[in-house]
């Protein structure tokens, strides 16, 4: 099964648009074929897709294509800054547990480029692309409720990223992690002492079941 959410902010014009995809694999004689290949790269995700541009085990330069009624894009990510391994040479822990981790990489800066309709008007878009890939089998301890996550692409070419998990009193876990991707590509790892990260305010869905910290 694949989930696939795309979401657009238009700042200057304060909306905010969000569209889901849920596909599931066709079954042949028995065998459930997935949504998705490595080699090529390509994950389809109902009209929806991610793929690979060249023949071959890369996934660079990529063809990403998503949308609904009122926004769609067709875009072309393109290879930039390496990859980097994020935590202890990619592992990324999450409390005292053995199972509390994932696998954790990120590509923080990825030129991108195309066109991107918003209500029916095409516009010419480029920019800069952040990408991460991460997994685990479970990631958080019993005090902990979930987290914040902050990715930053500064104006000196410097990234960074930052997770700060929340326990259930309220307060900030000591296992918040991140880092800082120099120009050079080279990671700074960053601990819960190195950032402060304060909610100014909250969101409260319109359910009204929870609550979640904005304006930091």
């Amino acid at each position: 099964v694949i989930l696939a959410h795309a979401a657009l902010t238009d700042a200057r014009g304060r909306r905010f648009f969000a569209e889901e995809r849920l596909a599931r694999g066709a079954g042949d004689l028995g065998v459930v074929r997935g949504p998705a290949t490595g080699q090529p790269f390509e994950v389809v995700c109902a009209d929806w897709s991610a793929r690979a541009s060249n023949e071959g085990d890369g996934f660079l330069p990529m063809a990403l294509r998503a949308g609904g009624q009122q926004f769609a894009f067709t875009l072309q990510l393109q290879a930039g800054k390496p990859l980097v391994p994020q935590g202890e040479r990619g592992l990324s822990r999450k409390g005292d547990e053995p199972g509390n981790a994932s696998i954790y990489y990120s590509m923080t800066r990825l030129p991108i480029g195309g066109e991107l309709v918003v209500d029916g008007v095409p516009h010419a878009v480029r920019g800069q692309t952040w990408l991460d890939r991460e997994w685990s089998t479970s990631a958080l301890g019993a005090d902990q409720v979930g987290w914040d996550w902050f990715s930053l692409q500064l104006d000196d070419g410097c990234e960074l990223m930052w997770y700060q998990l929340r326990r259930r009193d309220g307060s900030v876990d000591p296992w918040s992690r991140g880092g800082l991707v120099e120009r050079d590509g080279t990671l700074r790892p960053l601990g819960r002492g190195d950032v402060v990260a304060e909610p100014l305010g909250s969101w409260r869905a319109a359910d009204g079941a929870a609550s979640y910290p904005a304006r930091w």
